[in-house]
């Protein structure tokens, strides 16, 4: 064959790919692919990449296009070359991201005949592509040139309308492949010449509009909510993510429905509104999953990774579930009542600007969506104190690398616990940065070379955080990403294995429990720093935050890939996790039911409200009589007066009863009068009587000269010499801003009631009910400070006589606990009322 057919047919074949959109190919090298190759070599403006490994190839190209939106090209020789695409062909189809798999194959001669690198690859990659056309051999009559122009440039089209994915052309070639320098002109060559001069055909298509009165009826539905969320996904790469910033905060205001963005909507860090971050926690909730949930849920993109999401949709279908996604439908549950199949921007002002709120449910959505925000800023402040006090762990590294990243920085996240762990410890923010993810087939794969591939389109920083198991899957793509340019930081979670798997009910399992590590969690004991060194990358291992800071400071500024091996506790992240969890539950259940509190002698019904807002849920803070500008003074005024007077203010219900000193003696004789309405008992620093009748005549006494000290006295002395008894001294440390709003507080209140309130309700009045506290049927927990010794010891003795009751001391603080550790308070309260509720 004395005929350069070969060439010209390759030079026309990737000019064409060029001409209809291609900037970027990417080769693997081969023998039968020679053609193409030497045609790619010649061509003056294709940019081309050598990666020797067909599946780094792949996911390389995967990032090239994820981040430019332009097709790319992959070539590879015939054979099994072309197999070790198929991962990232998947990851591609189902993220819409556009591909152009060019395979060199061998002569249909060949096939069938145990002929070297010989596979049959017709329809090879089946439903994973969108498009497959085999061109066949080069072929030199005039429809067939034009037709090869005609059907790469549909291919490159395919890859991109209208629904972007990848597509599969199978170039055919018989020996030699080589071009022959001593060979006539042919008669092809002038059209050869004709067809590359023209360039590839063009094609328009049609621009979607939305459906006017589809889209009425839709916001029909929408103005029927008393309720509703708006939850954002995954994002497609084709995502205008400013435009969808603005649609969704549009969205929001119109509609009063809270958002939640997951970190792969690209909404989570740099959206100027108000943001839930820890829907997945809240969703963990027995007052969540119980009570009456959203009416309407707007879903913008693909499905949300959280399983708590998934499942919280199965045991509440009655939503009107209304999915926004440019694409395919995304519907999991198969729940959805909606489907608006367009820019999920777009949609979302349309709905906006539709006035899909009727003034009469404004407040009810507005009370619902401020509440919901208030319950997830409670968790996230919880998560943060946790992870604050919590070793250098999983929760760390995410935090580190998402503080550290510059705004408009590009955060990649690897699939498993990376994605999971940042949507759980790092709250929105509005710093703006740019996240990628590979959430279309949600593997572990390819992660490395797609961050590099990435990296091509990127001037800003760029980091990936990815698993140890991810790393080593991957390592052979250390190559490609050794060859990136300007700051790429590789941030490894090594903690030792899958320990996703630990999350799961795999881990629970008695019967799994001895396959466990060695065939999900997969421990490995690869040295990943000194196999990055070998490829050539910057690496270094680290086992503290402090360091990892650093490092991350020095990868962020340098102009080659740096690798981060953050070796992490086994197991710390699982314990943080599911502590966090717990502690979601434990919230939960203390805002199912109104807690009720009554507050200490000379204070107001203020004291409990910084306890009760850490707890959450409904509240009522009543005022003692006696107490208050103007204050109430029962007549025929006696301590069973007034316990009826209080019992007539409680909740229908049963509630949660909270009382601090005074008001924790007054809140136990209520639950002595009415054991059946209530469904736990509190009490901060509480003596409940006198035994002795000389201890009673004394108390009674002082008692006394207090009430004739407040009748006589301006109220600021009073109250100086109140502030001054040793029980309070160990307010001294306080702020003194703390102590100021106490003090203010308590001037508020008027000298003759409390004088009233003393003589009538002091502990030397009351009759002695610590008897009582061993027959109560409610839980009971004692609360007191450890530097208050006199209640911390009777506490203490009273526990171990009633074993029933639960004890719990506070370290580093006096008898006023409300004011001293109020979070203390909250923190131990939360598992107590959720103990409290989960009794039938």
């Amino acid at each position: 064959m004395n005929s350069n057919l070969h060439t010209d047919w390759a030079r026309l074949l990737i000019s064409t790919l060029i001409s209809a959109g291609v900037q970027d190919v990417v080769v693997s090298p081969g023998s039968r692919s020679t053609p193409l190759v030497l045609a790619l070599a010649n061509h003056p403006s294709a940019r081309s990449h050598v990666i020797l490994d067909e599946r780094s190839a792949a996911f390389f190209a995967l990032g090239v296009a994820r981040t430019s939106l332009r097709p790319v090209c992959l070539i590879c020789t015939s054979g099994s070359a072309a197999a070790h695409y198929l991962p990232a062909l998947v990851e591609a189809m189902l993220s819409h991201v556009p591909l152009v798999v060019l395979t060199a194959d061998r002569p249909l001669e060949a096939y069938h005949a145990a002929s070297p690198q010989t596979i049959d690859q017709v329809k090879l990659f089946g439903h994973q592509v969108r498009h497959f056309v085999d061109l066949g051999l080069p072929d030199a009559t005039p429809a067939a040139l034009r037709g090869l122009c005609r059907q790469v440039a549909q291919a490159v089209d395919l890859a991109c309308h209208p629904t972007p994915g990848p597509v599969h052309v199978n170039a055919r070639f018989r020996k030699p492949l080589d071009p022959v320098p001593s060979a006539p002109s042919e008669p092809f060559s002038e059209l050869v010449t004709a067809l590359l001069r023209r360039g590839a055909p063009r094609f328009v298509h049609p621009r979607a509009h939305l459906d006017a009165q589809q889209m009425a009826q839709l916001v029909a539905d929408i103005r029927r909510a008393r309720a509703g969320l708006i939850v954002c996904g995954p994002a497609s790469v084709h995502t205008d993510v400013e435009a969808l910033r603005q649609a969704v905060v549009a969205l929001s205001t119109a509609t009063a429905f809270p958002v939640y963005a997951e970190a792969t909507s690209g909404l989570r860090f740099g959206l100027a509104h108000p943001t839930l971050g820890s829907l997945t926690t809240l969703l963990r909730m027995p007052a969540l999953r119980a009570g009456p949930g959203p009416d309407v849920i707007l879903e913008i993109g693909g499905a949300p990774l959280s399983a708590t999401y998934a499942q919280w949709l199965e045991e509440h279908p009655q939503p009107v579930r209304v999915v926004l996604t440019a694409h395919e439908l995304s519907d999991p549950s198969s729940s959805a009542r909606w489907f608006v199949l367009a820019d999920p921007a777009q949609a979302a002002q349309w709905i906006a600007d539709a006035r899909p709120t009727p003034p009469d449910a404004w407040a009810e959505r507005r009370s619902y969506a401020v509440g919901l925000q208030q319950q997830n800023d409670r968790i996230a402040a919880r998560i943060a104190e946790r992870t604050q006090t919590a070793p250098f762990c999983d929760a760390t590294v995410v935090q580190t690398v998402v503080d550290r990243l510059p705004a408009d920085a590009t955060l990649m996240l690897g699939n498993s616990l990376p994605v999971r762990d940042v949507d759980l410890f790092c709250p929105p923010t509005q710093k703006p940065l740019r996240v990628l993810h590979q959430r279309g087939a949600a593997g572990i794969d390819g992660l490395l070379a797609g961050a590099a591939g990435s990296k091509r389109g990127l001037t800003a920083p760029l980091a990936l955080l990815i698993g140890d198991l991810s790393t080593q899957h991957d390592v052979g793509s250390l190559a490609a990403l050794s060859q990136a340019q300007g700051p790429l930081v590789v941030v490894v979670v090594q903690n030792g294995g899958g320990r996703i798997f630990a999350e799961l009910p795999t881990a629970q399992n008695p019967a799994a429990q001895p396959a466990l590590e060695r065939f999900f969690l997969t421990p490995q004991t690869v040295d990943l720093v000194a196999v990055a060194q070998a490829f050539g990358l910057a690496a270094v291992r680290v086992h503290d935050a402090a360091t990892l800071s650093t490092a991350l400071t020095e990868a962020l500024q340098a102009d080659r890939p740096w690798l981060i091996e953050a070796v992490v506790p086994t197991g710390a992240g699982t314990q943080l996790r599911a502590a966090i969890n717990e502690m979601a539950r434990s919230q939960a259940a203390s805002a199912q039911a109104m807690k009720v509190c009554l507050h200490g002698f000379f204070g107001g019904a203020r004291q409990w409200a910084p306890v009760v807002d850490g707890l959450g849920g409904a509240r009522r803070l009543l005022t003692l009589p006696g107490h208050g500008p103007q204050p109430v003074l029962p007549a025929n005024a006696s301590w069973s007066s007034v316990l009826d007077e209080l019992a007539a203010q409680l909740p229908p219900s049963p509630c949660h009863l909270l009382g601090y000193s005074m008001g924790a003696r007054l809140a136990l004789g209520l639950a002595v009068a009415h054991p059946a309405r209530f469904l736990s008992l509190t009490l901060v620093g509480v003596v409940p009587g006198l035994a002795e009748e000389t201890a009673r005549a004394a108390r009674c006494a002082w008692e006394d000269e207090q009430a004739r000290l407040l009748r006589t006295l301006p109220i600021e002395q009073s109250l100086a010499q109140w502030e001054a008894q040793p029980l309070f001294a160990t307010q001294q440390k306080l702020p003194a801003a703390t102590r100021e709003a106490q003090r203010a507080e308590r001037l508020g209140n008027e000298p003759q009631g409390l004088a009233w309130a003393m003589t009538t309700l002091g502990t030397g009045r009351m009759p002695n009910l610590s008897a009582a506290l061993g027959s109560l049927p409610m839980p009971v927990w004692l609360l007191t400070g450890a530097l208050d010794l006199t209640c911390t010891d009777l506490a203490t003795r009273l526990a171990s006589r009633y074993p029933q009751l639960h004890h719990i001391v506070v370290p580093q603080a006096g008898h006023n606990l409300l004011l001293e550790a109020p979070e203390a308070v909250a923190r131990a309260m939360a598992p107590a009322l959720l103990q409290a509720e989960s009794k039938p």
